[in-house]
């Protein structure tokens, strides 16, 4: 158990028995920031970041006190098109991250900015939704665009475009580095 600020964190060696613990996947493409945004969410570098792709492949559960709740934060493999998955643990991370995503009562979606939303993030995002589990849009790296507003009308364009059963969903910016958002 580590105390940090106000926070708690833990690892999870809890049993399913404590039901008051909302779990939380955090999902999208490779190298969108994934593993940064909880490492600043628990003010510590627990996670492996990098420039590089493919960095996390397993799913890593953190157990995250704030106040009195907890929440288990899930750090999950980025998700590629099925097209471009070579080997046999890329293909085994990815049904890791679905399982992560059918455990879950939240999930994530962490797009970034600088790239914008495409079909992949919408393939995420449906299978989120259809899973049956509420959805939050992160738009990570968001001091990488110039005009924020316009660019949260698009991406909410995009989606009502294409996924209209998603009406309303949360869309974040923020900036895991900074902390902005």
């Amino acid at each position: 158990k580590f105390l940090i600020n106000n926070f708690s964190i833990q690892e999870n060696n809890l049993s399913n028995e404590n039901e008051s613990i909302l779990k939380l996947s955090i999902v999208g493409r490779p190298n969108v920031g994934k593993s940064t945004i909880i490492n600043y969410l628990i003010n510590e570098k627990r996670l492996l970041t990098g420039p590089e792709a493919g960095l996390t492949r397993d799913s890593v559960e953190l157990l995250w006190k704030v106040g009195s709740k907890f929440i288990k934060l899930i750090d999950t493999a980025g998700i590629r098109k099925q097209s471009k998955v070579i080997d046999r643990i890329e293909s085994l991370s990815f049904y890791k991250t679905k399982k992560s995503i059918d455990l879950s009562e939240v999930v994530a979606l962490v797009i970034d900015s600088s790239l914008g939303i495409d079909r992949q993030d919408l393939r995420i995002a449906n299978l989120v939704i259809e899973e049956g589990r509420a959805l939050v849009i992160l738009l990570n790296k968001i001091d990488k665009v110039k005009d924020t507003k316009k660019f949260i009308e698009l991406i909410n364009y995009n989606l009502q475009k294409s996924l209209p059963q998603i009406k309303g969903v949360l869309i974040l910016p923020i900036s895991a580095k900074s902390g902005k958002g």
